[in-house]
């Protein structure tokens, strides 16, 4: 009996007090925050001049998530390297030097700049090649055989106001480069905290800080327009941005929602705190039209559901 038992394995069975091997947790890679989980309504609107100077612009401060989705966006992008926006990049950077050494920059001054003095030497860069007007686009692609790009507005100083808006974006992106200390500092188009349906292209300025977001408005076309005088070139009133009530607050997450629900549903949520606290008749029209616009959004991005209980 003991021989079949061990040619069948019998004898050679672990005893049963032996413990199973102990495996270690997996530790859980954590996840990056959302904007607003991370700062909320911690927004702060500064005029362009009054913006404070002791901000942190030396660390690099990491962007949520969402808030890098945004900026990273292809269509967003203003650099010189973005195909979409830049037709020649080397004729770009050639007229961009002139302009450049015409106001006698150099690379060490932008080196030294603080973020205002870098925003203001971008928009007078632009300022000073581009009038006001438009390129003719069918005229143009006959003779050139594609659309216009930014470039091309800068390359034969004419443009609108979304030229404007993102050849300063541009220029500034490109003299950033130079100037480490100003990590934090974004440009992008005047919607992200601008209000609805404004029919104007504007600048907006974002800070990032460890504990809020600084946001400020910039107009260069009515500062060209304008003879360059610097009350032009601020975008703080009511025409661009509502700043009463901190509306812009929930302006700035429906802008950055895009087809994320999350985002919109902060915006919808800080509008219609904002509906119920307000008796003026205009603004609350102002608000409910955001609200109505946020529900079709979210509509559009395949949640119905939760569409129809934020618009009931």
């Amino acid at each position: 009996m003991f021989i079949l038992g061990t040619l069948f394995g019998c004898a050679t069975l672990p005893p049963n007090n032996i413990e199973s091997p102990v495996v270690a947790p997996v530790p859980k890679t954590p996840t990056e925050p959302m904007t607003f989980e991370k700062y909320g309504k911690n927004i702060i609107y500064h005029s362009f001049f009054k913006i404070p100077k002791n901000l942190n612009f030396q660390k690099e401060v990491p962007l949520p998530k969402d808030l890098k989705k945004y900026l990273d966006n292809p269509l967003r992008d203003r650099t010189i390297t973005n195909p979409l926006v830049i037709a020649k990049p080397q004729r770009f950077k050639e007229n961009l030097y002139r302009e450049i050494a015409a106001w006698e920059y150099s690379i060490s001054d932008f080196r030294k700049m603080n973020a205002e003095e870098m925003i203001l030497a971008a928009v007078k860069i632009t300022c000073s090649k581009l009038e006001y007007g438009f390129l003719e686009e069918n005229k143009f692609k006959q003779e050139y055989g594609r659309r216009i790009y930014i470039d091309d507005n800068f390359h034969f100083g004419i443009g609108d106001c979304d030229k404007y808006a993102d050849l300063t974006t541009t220029i500034f992106n490109f003299i950033k480069s130079y100037n480490p200390g100003l990590k934090n500092v974004y440009l992008l188009h005047g919607d992200l905290g601008g209000n609805l349906y404004t029919e104007h292209m504007w600048v907006a300025i974002l800070i990032v800080q460890e504990n809020s977001l600084i946001l400020s408005h910039i107009d260069p076309t009515f500062y060209d327009i304008g003879r360059q005088s610097p009350k032009k070139l601020l975008a703080d009133d009511d025409w661009y941005i509502t700043l009463k009530n901190d509306i812009f607050k929930a302006c700035f997450y429906r802008e950055l929602g895009g087809g994320d629900l999350s985002n919109l549903s902060h915006a919808y949520d800080i509008f219609e705190e904002k509906y119920n606290n307000i008796a003026d008749r205009k603004p609350r029209e102002e608000i409910l039209e955001n609200m109505n616009f946020i529900a079709f959004r979210m509509a559009i991005t395949g949640q119905p559901q939760v569409a129809l209980q934020k618009n009931a």
